[in-house]
């Protein structure tokens, strides 16, 4: 996905509880998968439609997990609201891409904003996608606008009863797909910083007037990781230390260490982001490097022509009587007295180390 700055209005006469994607993802059928698991297996459903869509656990043995990818067919997306109760408010917030990262505690449910973060090796570029999370007593549902390979992880997990998703709650699975979404934002940081670091080596080599271009794209990925991450963070601390019944004290404790990686990744974009704000210091010092490197060798060739021109101009004045005029060795000893001042001056300037 492109970078979004978008402004959150709704278009005059539009119903509150009109559903309209804002994304540019491109259109897709929205699909529903449901994994239903627990202690003893999972089993997974779809993806299809979610025309058909299993009721709600009730009890602590069995957790559901609906993932609902594609935002535009607001149908499936009100069908997935619904087991949860979600408020047609919470449901515009879904499908309007442009969100920051957020919690809103329903009482029933809680209802999370995050961004997904992509970085495309061929372009050399971030891209974005917005996941919304509605977690239940014992179910858990993700809206996301495309894929996102972070979660194929931990759906292989929980399929294959790795770790300890299957005996916790929702609200684990919940830390385990955030958990993986801030590990992609270490990763989008690592390639970020590979960029930084062949662009710094490039602008010490051969800085060109295309490189601003670069480091002021670097510079606005970098920004937008650092508006993604700053409210994450919020959100974060108050999924470690919030008071909802939703979640149990022992998943608490993983949302601290998560709120920890948070910080980590808060500091690695502020590293990045003063880098590539000294870059381009970096270009203009070098340039100014150059240029002064090349003033300085024509400098010297005209300091060192400047005796010859002196020389010459005497010699070629037009004067009667000129001494040496008529002199058979004139031209020889001129030409030596330009070659002895120019060389005295170069002796001069290696003894004084200028150059």
């Amino acid at each position: 996905m492109r970078h979004r700055l978008k402004t959150m209005t709704r278009q005059a006469g539009k119903p509150l509880d009109g559903l309209e994607y804002t994304g540019d993802a491109p259109a897709v059928a929205t699909t529903v998968a449901t994994m239903v698991y627990g202690p003893q297996g999972a089993t997974m459903t779809g993806p299809d439609d979610g025309e058909t869509l299993h009721p709600l656990p009730v009890t602590d043995g069995d957790k559901m997990w609906i993932d609902v990818a594609g935002l535009h067919q607001p149908e499936a997306i009100r069908r997935v609201g619904g087991l949860f109760g979600v408020h047609p408010l919470i449901l515009e917030d879904i499908v309007q891409v442009g969100q920051r990262p957020k919690l809103e505690d329903m009482e029933d449910y809680l209802f999370l904003v995050t961004k997904a973060w992509r970085y495309d090796p061929q372009a050399k570029t971030l891209g974005e996608s917005q996941i919304s999370f509605v977690l239940g007593r014992h179910a858990l549902a993700t809206f996301r606008e495309g894929d996102v390979p972070a979660f194929d992880g931990v759906r292989a997990r929980v399929a294959a009863g790795r770790g300890r998703v299957r005996g916790m709650g929702a609200d684990y699975l919940l830390y385990a797909l955030l958990d993986a979404l801030v590990d992609e934002h270490f990763v989008c940081l690592e390639k970020v910083g590979e960029d930084i670091e062949d662009l710094g080596d490039k602008l010490l080599a051969d800085p060109e007037p295309a490189d601003l271009e670069v480091i002021h794209k670097l510079k606005r990925e970098t920004i937008y990781l650092r508006k993604s991450i700053w409210p994450l963070r919020e959100v974060i601390s108050r999924l470690a230390e919030g008071e909802s019944e939703l979640l149990s004290p022992q998943t608490r404790l993983y949302y601290r260490d998560l709120y920890e990686h948070v910080i980590q990744v808060m500091d690695t974009v502020e590293g990045l982001l003063d880098i590539v704000g000294g870059m381009v210091d970096i270009y203009l010092s070098t340039i100014s490097f150059r240029l002064n490197a090349i003033m300085k060798v024509l400098t010297l060739i005209s300091t060192l022509f400047m005796p010859m021109t002196f020389v010459a101009g005497v010699y070629g004045m037009n004067f009667e009587f000129m001494p040496e005029l008529k002199w058979p060795l004139g031209y020889p000893m001129a030409i030596g007295i330009m070659l002895c001042m120019s060389g005295g001056l170069f002796g001069l300037f290696k003894w004084k180390k200028w150059i």
